[in-house]
């Protein structure tokens, strides 16, 4: 799986095939150092890659590839994929082993076992021993600082005419809202983090809410929706308002979006609607497994990639700070 900030190779095995889980190990371990990429291997993905873009987004694919032409212009760092096709058919081959030599070092590397391990202290020692002949690369790729480029810029604004699709003929209006918020990207590498995510959880379910009850009272030709880019932490912190409107109607769907957020800086919220969706969010963590093990590799992941705190009692420690917080 990959995506703008990592690359995930997911094993799926039976606990008690050792075998099985050794070859992982290894397979791990031939990527970070091994990887000859040949002519003929590279070759025989450039088609690969270009399918999957296509099945991926489907009947979407002209608004997923607007979508991508908007947010460059609005988001340092993020990717214009306008010329995916042509790039990924003539690419020349050096041009991935540069990036594989850049990229893949093993002090960026963390390899993550979850399940029912039957010999825990045999397979720890077969992991150090497999990767502690690696040497750290000389070789270090320094990363942009995207979020403080995106916090310090001024404001932006872009403008982009659609590129036509001519299976789908559409009259539709797509505007996006970013409100930046580097506190959320500051606080999520310590414990005050784990609560900020479920306020923000909470502060977007009564947002929502007031977008979705405002649109009804006026028309059908329009819907908004708020979310923050922590959802797939891809973006800088941001919360983002999506508005897709039909044709002539966008100029309404834009005052209702700011009326709405008007109103809820003015008047603040209800005490009802907070503790309706205080009430849901709890309810969530009441369902959260930490039996499965998607539970402790998204945590796990999150930890190393990005800082996000994942203390063991996690779980307890976001149910307390609901139970904790109050409309003050």
């Amino acid at each position: 799986m990959a995506g703008a900030s990592n690359t995930s190779y997911l094993f799926n095995v039976q606990s008690n095939n050792t075998t099985a889980l050794e070859t992982c190990v290894l397979c791990v371990s031939d990527f970070v150092q091994n990887l000859a990429l040949t002519i003929e291997d590279i070759d025989k993905e450039r088609g690969v890659l270009i399918q999957e873009l296509i099945t991926r987004n489907g009947d979407n694919f002209s608004k997923s590839y607007n979508n991508g032409l908007i947010e460059t212009r609005l988001i340092p760092c993020h990717e214009d994929d306008s010329n995916f096709f042509e790039h990924h058919k003539n690419f020349k081959p050096e041009t991935l082993r540069d990036f594989y030599r850049d990229w893949y070092h093993p002090e960026r590397v963390a390899v993550v076992v979850v399940g029912n391990i039957i010999n825990i202290d045999e397979l720890e020692a077969k992991i150090k021993s497999t990767f502690s002949s690696i040497k750290p690369s000389k070789n270090r790729t320094i990363e942009r600082d995207c979020d403080s480029i995106y916090f310090n810029d001024p404001p932006r604004f872009a403008i982009l005419e659609k590129m036509p699709d001519p299976i789908s003929i559409s009259n539709e209006v797509t505007m996006k809202l970013f409100f930046r918020d580097p506190k959320s990207s500051q606080k999520y590498a310590d414990s005050d983090g784990i609560l900020r995510k479920r306020k923000l959880a909470i502060f977007l379910q009564i947002l929502n809410k007031r977008l979705k009850e405002s649109s009804k009272n006026y028309n059908s030709f329009y819907d908004i929706q708020a979310d923050h880019t922590n959802s797939n932490r891809q973006d800088p912190s941001a919360i983002r308002l999506k508005i897709n409107a039909k044709e002539n109607s966008e100029m309404e769907a834009l005052e209702t979006a700011i009326s709405v957020l008007s109103q809820l800086i003015k008047g603040g919220i209800f005490e009802s609607e907070f503790e309706k969706a205080k009430s849901d969010n709890f309810s969530d963590l009441q369902d959260a497994r930490m039996t499965n093990s998607s539970f402790w590799m998204e945590g796990i992941k999150e930890y190393f990639i990005y800082g996000i705190s994942f203390p063991k009692d996690k779980i307890k420690k976001k149910k307390d700070g609901i139970s904790n917080y109050n409309i003050e």
